[in-house]
């Protein structure tokens, strides 16, 4: 592959912001497709709480995907202070929250136990402060969507007007 971009949800993003900033691929050389390098949704830029020890006891009652200290709040910051403003310039990234009333005593969480966790407003898996890049580019903030579909409200991955955007930009 010569050339490409990339649309990426949760870890992906930071991931692809890594390649990007560290490594040779295609992503240097694409200048003949879409305005939009690198596009994220759902993506924890300054870490999530639920990384690291907190992931390692979610896998005991069939939750998470594993510890992963390199998106714990310190390890993304830490991880950050290596990321050059050129490379994040590259990113175009998007963030969600389940839609909230505003009354802290009705139900309004994309997961029962995450949310006594993460502070609001929040995806679920991602709060909408840490999902925020200082030197990207902010495509905005979507109430009613949650991180994934095993969630409460319809996944980020499944909205079909933001799809259809970072296909075109791609």
């Amino acid at each position: 592959i010569a050339s490409c971009g990339v649309i990426a949800h949760s870890q992906g993003g930071l991931a692809a912001l890594h390649l990007y900033a560290f490594y040779w691929s295609c992503l240097d050389n694409a200048s003949n497709g879409g305005s939009r390098l690198i596009q994220s949704v759902g993506s924890p830029y300054q870490g999530s709480p639920l990384s690291g020890d907190l992931a390692l006891m979610g896998e005991v009652y069939g939750q998470g995907c594993g510890e992963n200290t390199s998106i714990t709040t310190s390890g993304a910051t830490k991880w950050l202070k290596t990321i050059r403003y050129m490379a994040r310039s590259a990113v175009h990234y998007k963030t969600s929250s389940v839609e909230s009333d505003g009354k802290w005593w009705t139900w309004d969480a994309c997961h029962r136990v995450t949310d006594f966790i993460l502070g609001d407003p929040d995806d679920g898996a991602t709060e909408k402060n840490r999902g925020q890049l200082l030197g990207g580019n902010d495509l905005g903030h979507k109430k009613g969507l949650c991180h994934t579909g095993s969630m409460n409200n319809s996944s980020q991955t499944k909205d079909s007007s933001l799809n259809s955007s970072m296909n075109s930009n791609a």
